[in-house]
């Protein structure tokens, strides 16, 4: 049987919340000052193009990522607290949003913008061998976080729009990819703060609620220390995705 195409309708509203979660702890981390948002722009107009760049939007984000993680750590930097999040604009343009450590300390540029220009386009024409010859002098920008990062990558998440049924996909969109560490970081952290609860809440009027709302898949109740306020959701990890 034909397997089923995912992504077509964008960001779901718990992976919102969990990329902004995660952006929330690198920035209790390292600081909002010793941040990077970063803003790269895939090179071309052309819509068969966006349309391919979609369809291998995972090895897109991975490669990139990989790229990232080895200049990161070529500069002593974390290389694996990234967040990149994919954005479809509505007039068709795509962009990939990345917040890293960008400094040993605030205001710290131990990175130069010249070699963040250099991960994208070995990223994009190595998976989009079409883009070899396109003009990647202006497809980057790169920002240093001066408020706070989760609000910021926010507006982004919700100017993301869905991918027009015209375009007809063959494959499934990737829409985010998060460094493992984060990543375990974030359950472990859930998981502590489970097994200290006490409380006896009515999990049947709570889940019913919770699940309605689409605001959650399981039925467990925690904080998360370093992610911002008390969480009242749980989640799957394979579920994060639509």
């Amino acid at each position: 049987t034909k397997s089923k195409i995912r992504g077509q309708k964008g960001f779901t509203p718990l992976a919102k919340r969990y990329l902004v979660a995660s952006c929330k702890r690198l920035q209790s981390l390292y600081g909002k000052g010793a941040l990077a948002f970063h803003t790269a722009t895939l090179p071309s107009d052309d819509l068969q193009i966006k349309k391919k760049a979609l369809e291998k939007s995972r090895d897109l984000l991975k490669y990139f990522r990989k790229l990232l993680s080895n200049l990161l750590s070529s500069r002593g930097l974390d290389k694996d607290r990234i967040v990149i999040v994919l954005e479809l604009q509505k007039r068709g343009a795509i962009h990939l949003h990345s917040v890293f450590q960008f400094g040993q300390h605030e205001w710290d540029n131990t990175l130069s913008y010249h070699d963040l220009d250099k991960v994208w386009q070995q990223a994009c024409c190595a998976i989009l061998p079409e883009l070899q010859s396109a003009d990647f002098s202006f497809s980057c920008r790169t920002e240093r976080v001066r408020k706070c990062v989760g609000r910021y990558l926010a507006k982004y998440l919700s100017k993301s729009d869905k991918i027009p049924e015209s375009w007809k996909l063959s494959a499934s969109v990737t829409w985010y990819s998060v460094g493992t560490c984060l990543k375990r970081e974030f359950q472990e952290a859930c998981w502590s703060r489970n097994l200290e609860l006490d409380d006896s809440p009515d999990f049947e009027a709570l889940a019913s609620a919770l699940i309605s709302s689409g605001l959650a898949f399981s039925l467990t109740i925690f904080s998360v220390p370093g992610f911002g306020a008390r969480c009242l959701y749980g989640y799957l990890p394979d579920r994060l995705a639509s």
